[in-house]
């Protein structure tokens, strides 16, 4: 039995304002895939994580008849991704509502914090 699965392709880079003078956007293939095809439109300006990977690059068959591998090319498999907010892409004070920072003031003033937030991330790897 076969199973499909939705897959989309990018081509993501550097934002043009944070490249040197004279030289030219560095970019990185990356790839969606299942919910996350079609959430992101041409020109935005993104924030993605995901597992960086190196995949051999297509090339010419050497005399044996198999792909020398020699040229690798990196890409990200993105695992999330969202469109940045704000001025060019980035936070700013006004993407917080009053009530989300009423949360983050009262999460910050408890003084059991800390072991809360430690206890909340992945405890299988601690054994829990």
């Amino acid at each position: 039995k076969s199973t499909y699965v939705d897959i989309q392709k990018l081509k993501i880079q550097e934002l043009p304002e944070q490249v040197p003078t004279g030289e030219m956007p560095r970019h990185i293939a990356v790839t969606l895939d299942r919910h996350l095809v079609g959430r992101i439109m041409p020109g935005a300006v993104i924030s993605a994580s995901g597992i960086y990977t190196i995949q051999a690059a297509a090339g010419k068959p050497s005399r044996l008849g198999a792909n020398s591998g020699a040229v690798r090319q990196p890409y990200l498999r993105v695992v999330g991704i969202s469109e940045a907010t704000g001025v060019g892409g980035r936070m700013t004070d006004t993407d917080f509502t009053a009530e989300e920072e009423g949360k983050f003031n009262q999460m910050a003033s408890d003084p059991d914090f800390f072991a809360k937030m430690q206890r909340s991330i992945a405890p299988s790897i601690f054994g829990h």
